[in-house]
Formats: C-alpha cells, structure tokens, sequence
C-alpha cells in the first residue's frame, strides 16, 4: 500500500476546533479522529444502500428463492392467467 505524503485542506477555526474537540473525546490524535469518522459514515452510507431485509414470512423462504426451475415470472405468459378473475 502506498502512502500519501501529504493531504491538505483549508478549515475554518471553527471546522478546526471541532476536530480537535472530537480527537480529545476519542483520546486520539486529529488525524485519527478524521479517518474514524470517514469510515463510520462510509460504513452508513454502505449500510443504507443494501436491501432491505426481508420481512414477514417471506423472510422465512428466503432460502428456497431461485432454487425451483420455472418462468421467472408467471405473469408474463398469458397463459398462466387463463381463467384467473372467473367464477
């Protein structure tokens, strides 16, 4: 793995201030505190792009999803709707 040399950036004193605030909570250093806090909202953003999980019953036949051979979806052939809506 290589590694930057340098990566600069302009922050207000307040933007400052607020690094170094979390660094002293975390009992870090400022950099540290900055990298944490990227990862965590990396892993957040992550996290919120997955699918949802199943709910329901459904959550219980997640297993056999895709296992049986067969149309991949019913409606799409006319002819599994024959008849359907009749009395």
């Amino acid at each position: 793995m290589s590694v930057e040399k340098h990566f600069g950036m302009r922050l207000t004193p307040h933007e400052r201030r607020q690094i170094e605030r979390l660094a002293r909570l975390r009992a870090t250093t400022m950099k540290e505190a900055v990298l944490e806090a990227v990862q965590r909202r990396l892993e957040e953003l992550e996290k919120e792009m997955q699918p949802p999980a199943p709910q329901g019953r459904l959550k219980d036949a997640v297993h056999l999803v895709g296992c049986f051979e067969g149309p991949e979806d019913l409606s799409t052939n006319p002819d599994y709707l024959e008849g359907y809506g009749r009395s």
